[in-house]
C-alpha cells in the first residue's frame, strides 16, 4: 500500500476514535452507558475497515474520564502529526510538478 493512502486510512481510523471518545466523554455520567472504542491498527494490517464498538472490558458506569481525556489528547496529537505529513507530501509533489517554481 502506498504510504499516503495508508496515512489516509489511519486518519480515518483516528477520526472514528475521536468520535467514539467524544461520545464517551459526553456520556460519562449516563447510567449504564458502555463506553465505545475503536481499534483499527490490527484491522489496517488485515485490510478491514475500522469499526466503532462497545468496550467489553469496562462495566457500565465504570468508565474512567481521565483515561478518555488522555485518549482524546493522544488521538488529536496523532491526527495533527499525520495531517502535517500529508501537507508536506502535497507541497513536495507540487514543487516537483512545477519544476521547482512556487
Amino acid at each position: 500500500m502506498e504510504p499516503v493512502s495508508l496515512i489516509l486510512r489511519v486518519l480515518d481510523g483516528l477520526q472514528l476514535r475521536a468520535a467514539a471518545t467524544s461520545n464517551n466523554i459526553a456520556n460519562a455520567n449516563t447510567p449504564n452507558y458502555r463506553p465505545l472504542e475503536v481499534r483499527f491498527e490490527d484491522m489496517l494490517r488485515s485490510g478491514a475497515e475500522p469499526q466503532i464498538r462497545a468496550r467489553q472490558d469496562v462495566l457500565p458506569g465504570k468508565m474512567r474520564l481521565d483515561q478518555e481525556l488522555l485518549t482524546a489528547s493522544a488521538t488529536a496529537a496523532r491526527y495533527g502529526a499525520l495531517t502535517d505529513l500529508v501537507n508536506r507530501r502535497v507541497q513536495m509533489d507540487h514543487l516537483v510538478a512545477s519544476g521547482g517554481r512556487s
